[in-house]
């Protein structure tokens, strides 16, 4: 990703959101709203897992893996602001919610 599609990615979300924050203020937050919704998407697919145990294919198989599919897809958006923050700053050791330490 480079800056322009960076930009071009934050005023998307602005435009969606139809909000006036500073570019990196709302690449902040969609960052934090993408990734919190991947976890939901992923303990609500754990949780018709571990709940369904008895039911037929599609709750057993079909439920839970288009959650996850969602989250995978949640999470990659996630990590899309995450880049783009990085541009943005131009601080190589900026801190996103997908480091590990």
């Amino acid at each position: 990703m480079d800056k322009s599609k960076a930009a071009a990615l934050i005023e998307e979300q602005r435009r969606r959101w139809r909000s006036h924050a500073p570019d990196m203020a709302l690449a902040y937050r969609a960052e934090r709203v993408y990734l919190g919704l991947a976890t939901m998407e992923v303990c609500i697919a754990s949780a018709l897992v571990a709940l369904n145990l008895h039911a037929g294919l599609f709750v057993r198989i079909v439920a839970p893996a288009g959650f996850v599919v969602g989250a995978a897809l949640l999470y990659w958006q996630s990590r899309r602001f995450s880049q783009a923050r990085k541009l943005m700053s131009g601080a190589e050791g900026m801190r996103d919610f997908h480091s590990a330490d």
